[in-house]
């Protein structure tokens, strides 16, 4: 019950940590150049690179119109945006619409205003394309605001305006993107929550230690600390260990995201499969609610962690990878009993005799 209560404590100490106090400010000024579309010599808008397709882009009196014909393909006007020292993330702003809009049956298809940050070799920074706004058929003119975290190993965020593959057209205009940094009671604040945590889990093996042993404690602490390791990485450190991962196992056709996914599944199930074995005499309710409780705190401390966010999917995925857990245990020691219980299975001491 203590431990519940210190979990319960340290969980509420996060979401009021991060949704009470403000993480950004300011970082100096806006971030892109020509936000309103002016058009140079050419009548293109200046600063902004444009790859029309078969459609058109008309820029005229602060406003961006991307329009396709009633054949679906696609039409971009994107920017670089450099990203100045100390910006951890990006406030995108714009009033967007949108006119008869027909996606053709493909993923993310439609009108759309989304970021994407960039590696130093010009690769997709891992785990950093954000959409402000994906539309499809008709919307009349709205203000759509949002802020992306920018990936660590970024060096620059591109932002597009596009229709992709989709007829119809795409209005875009009071564009405004501003760097921003963490503030420094917020930095202040989420690491003396990692310290909290910290402490909380030794508090936790120190209770296992004196009502199971040391083995039992050394055996869920070995898990649990595997499993935050990984869970907690850095995105930059995550991709180089989902990239090993893959050349090790020989899944380099395999998405990042699906290794990723199957990850969180391992570590639950590990996790489950320990906790059966150890607490054998504990009841099965007890350990379902004590593995989707610990599912929902794996996520909850990534909240800690630059570049990661809590997921609702992958509070899903833990919880499956511990009941799967759960059920391989209570497989394994049925077997066992099975075994046990036959005859001429003692081996050579049963010869002996």
């Amino acid at each position: 019950m203590r431990l519940a209560a210190l979990a319960a404590l340290l969980v509420a100490a996060t979401l009021a940590v991060h949704g009470g106090i403000e993480r950004y400010q300011p970082a100096g000024s806006a971030m892109i150049e020509n936000p309103a579309f002016d058009p140079g010599p050419g009548g293109e808008p200046e600063r902004w690179e444009l790859r029309p397709g078969s459609g058109e882009v008309v820029a005229e009196d602060g406003v961006l119109r991307l329009h396709n014909g009633a054949a679906p393909g696609t039409v971009t006007v994107r920017q670089v945006v450099p990203l100045r020292q100390g910006v951890t993330a990006l406030r995108v702003e714009a009033v967007v619409a949108a006119e008869e809009v027909r996606p053709e049956k493909v993923p993310l298809a439609g009108a759309a205003v989304y970021v994407v940050g960039r590696d130093p070799d010009g690769a997709l920074a891992f785990g950093s394309h954000y959409d402000l706004v994906r539309l499809t058929g008709s919307r009349t003119p709205r203000r759509y605001a949002d802020v992306f975290e920018v990936a660590p190993q970024a060096v620059e965020a591109v932002l597009f305006i596009e229709l992709f593959a989709a007829s119809g057209g795409l209005t875009v205009s009071d564009l405004r993107v501003t760097g921003l940094r963490d503030a420094p009671f917020f930095t202040l604040a989420r690491w003396l929550l990692a310290g909290a945590w910290l402490a909380g889990g030794v508090a936790a093996l120190a209770v296992l230690r004196r009502r199971l042993g040391s083995g039992a404690a050394v055996a869920v602490g070995t898990v649990a600390a595997a499993g935050a390791a990984l869970l907690l990485l850095p995105w930059e450190l995550r991709g180089v260990v989902l990239g090993a991962a893959q050349t090790w196992l020989g899944l380099e056709a395999v998405g990042t995201e699906t290794i990723a996914n199957a990850g969180h599944v391992v570590i639950f199930l590990a996790l489950g499969l320990v906790a059966r074995l150890v607490l054998a005499q504990a009841p099965w309710f007890r350990l379902v609610l004590g593995l989707v409780g610990l599912a929902v705190l794996g996520e909850v401390m990534q909240l800690l962690t630059d570049g990661r966010s809590a997921q609702a999917g992958d509070v899903l995925l833990n919880s499956l990878g511990g009941l799967a857990g759960l059920l391989a245990a209570g497989l394994l020691r049925a077997a066992g009993r099975r075994l046990r219980g036959r005859p001429g299975t003692d081996g050579l001491a049963g010869e002996e005799r």
